[in-house]
């Protein structure tokens, strides 16, 4: 029997962020990272928010706890920033109203075949509407 193919995701700020705060979509990124046939990325840009988010409420050690947390529940991260993948984000900030760190998991889903998972309506509907890239709303 052959196993089934990997399913690739790549995670927003926003996903994170409901997970570790318990928000609605959480439950929806949980199951994500809970599947083992299931791989997800982060951009170390999206990373970026989530640590100086979290450290506004919890300080330096409670946002480095949540990115060690991220990180054992299967988030791996990713620091793509070559001159192509460069020219995807800008070419996607170019496009669309989207906050830079949006362009760069969206550029990253582009690159590895994944879904970007977010749970920012207001910017990345339009993006999603184009049919850019695979996007999964938690909510």
């Amino acid at each position: 029997m052959t196993a089934a193919p990997a399913r690739i995701y790549v995670m927003d700020a926003s996903a994170m962020l409901a997970l570790g705060k318990g928000e609605p979509g959480g439950d929806v990124v949980e199951a994500i990272l809970n599947d083992p046939r299931n791989v997800s990325y982060a951009h170390g840009m999206n990373l970026c928010e989530v640590f100086y988010i979290v450290r506004r409420d919890r300080g330096d050690t409670g946002a480095r706890e949540v990115l060690q947390d991220l990180h054992s529940l299967g988030v791996t991260a990713r620091e793509d920033l070559d001159a192509a993948f460069r020219l995807e984000v800008g070419r996607l900030k170019a496009d669309y109203a989207v906050a830079l760190p949006d362009c760069c998991g969206l550029a990253l889903a582009l690159r590895v075949g994944g879904t970007f998972v977010t749970a920012d309506h207001k910017e990345l509907d339009p993006v999603d509407a184009a049919g850019v890239c695979p996007i999964r709303f938690i909510r």
